[in-house]
């Protein structure tokens, strides 16, 4: 069964400067940890996920997916991609440069990518 996970907080925005990226990507990825989702942020997750797509597949539908992550559905880990995008986009208000990524991975809501 999978999971809702709980908004961000409006507080956590972004806006655009190098030197506050840090505490940006340290929120995001605390808010992740919070919510049951910081496998998503984990190098390993992320290079195989990388790997994967240059193979033109989904990690998300893979037998290693799975047995690495047991407890984490493939349903579920579809969810919190998209949750991700979700939680990137609305933390990222400014419709500057910045936003070129995000908009890249729009119609796939891939905020793993992004």
């Amino acid at each position: 069964m999978t999971k809702v996970r709980p908004a961000l907080s409006e507080k956590i925005l972004w806006d655009a400067q190098v030197n506050t990226f840090r505490h940006y990507k340290n929120a995001i990825t605390g808010h992740l940890l919070q919510v049951g989702a910081g496998y998503l942020v984990h190098h390993d997750f992320q290079t195989s996920y990388l790997k994967y797509l240059a193979n033109g597949t989904d990690y998300l539908d893979s037998e290693d997916y799975a047995i690495s992550y047991p407890d984490i559905s493939m349903a579920q880990a579809k969810l919190d991609r998209t949750y991700l995008y979700g939680m990137l986009v609305s933390s990222n208000r400014r419709d500057g440069g910045e936003r070129k990524l995000l908009l890249k991975h729009q119609r796939t809501h891939d905020g793993i990518l992004a």
